[in-house]
């Protein structure tokens, strides 16, 4: 029968550096199916900082066609953790939809029409360490203030598990709301772990997870309670024990959007463009387009930078856009 090529809307690439999922073919299926294949491209899931809510006042639309775009969004997440945030989000209005939410559906399409060779490589790697990365907005749900965890593994490559689901209880702060998203995590890490002992491959380290709010880190070592952490619900402070047993480690990472990681895009970007050799009437076709809520300062007035983060990951991708000369378009991604 050969190596696995097609399952279930999966394409697999198998080659000597790894193997390659995708779900191409059955993204330009969707995008068919609902009319919008063809349709112009956008560079983000959602629009940011768009606060979307059950009661806002829309037009009403078909429930039946909501809930089949939904349905073929989740099944797309499979291979596509980018996704992940915006479907699960959306697929909170299912039960009275309006003409707004249907319009973010649609922008969503839009993205998928510009990403549909969008993957997930598992590159050869003989040190399987796994490892993983959490973290929460604050509130972000404005029709109960209820905040959204989200949590990304990795063994090394590829991530192979990724969620986002909106937590029990409304978090008071954003160190509880870090806290309770580093619990779950580390209750996804436990299973985890025992999975991989099962399959002869036990992790002898602590699992580290990268998490960006230090006063988390602070509260999982520190099992005296303290006025911060009394009030929060004794089945997430379970992953104090976890940290006692080694079996997690909670690291501090620099979020997306702090300017230390901006300065660094901001030099990656800034060496491109010069590695473009554009004339001087390139060079002022181009304009500064800072994105919104990102620390701007020592952008170059002769570069335009988009960053479009990727939920649940660390990842961001950048486009340095030359008017008259698209052939030297070029992206990065980290």
């Amino acid at each position: 029968m050969g190596l696995l090529k097609y399952f279930l809307g999966i394409e697999v690439h198998q080659s000597e550096y790894g193997v390659f999922i995708s779900q191409s073919k059955y993204a330009e299926k969707v995008l068919k199916k609902f009319g919008m294949l063809g349709c112009n491209p956008t560079s983000t899931p959602l629009v940011v900082n768009e606060k979307l809510k059950k009661d806002d006042g829309g037009r009403k639309v078909d429930e039946t066609y909501y809930r089949g775009l939904i349905g073929n969004f989740l099944y797309l997440t499979h291979t596509r953790p980018d996704i992940m945030f915006a479907s699960s989000m959306l697929s909170r209005f299912t039960s009275s939809p309006s003409h707004l939410h249907l319009g973010a559906e649609k922008r969503l399409l839009r993205y998928i029409q510009g990403t549909m060779n969008f993957g997930i490589m598992y590159s050869i790697n003989l040190d399987v360490k796994l490892v993983g990365y959490c973290d929460s907005d604050l509130g972000g749900c404005i029709d109960d203030m209820k905040s959204t965890s989200g949590y990304a593994f990795s063994l090394g490559s590829g991530i192979f598990t990724w969620a986002s689901k909106k937590q029990e209880t409304v978090a008071q702060s954003t160190a509880e709301a870090e806290y309770i998203s580093a619990s779950i995590a580390t209750s996804h890490v436990v299973w985890l772990r025992r999975i991989m002992k099962d399959i002869q491959e036990k992790q002898e380290e602590s699992t580290v997870i990268f998490c960006d709010n230090k006063s988390t880190i602070a509260m999982s070592k520190n099992s005296v309670e303290n006025c911060r952490a009394r009030h929060i619900k004794f089945k997430y402070h379970f992953i104090r024990e976890a940290v006692e047993d080694g079996e997690i480690e909670l690291n501090y990472v620099v979020g997306v959007g702090h300017p230390q990681v901006v300065r660094s895009f901001v030099d990656q970007v800034e060496e491109l463009v010069l590695s473009l050799q554009l004339s001087e009437r390139e060079r002022a076709l181009v304009s500064a387009e800072p994105l919104q809520g990102v620390a701007t300062e020592g952008f170059a007035d002769s570069t335009v930078v988009s960053l479009a983060t990727a939920a649940p990951s660390y990842g961001c991708k950048f486009h340095v856009v030359v008017p008259d000369a698209a052939a030297m378009e070029k992206r990065l991604e980290m």
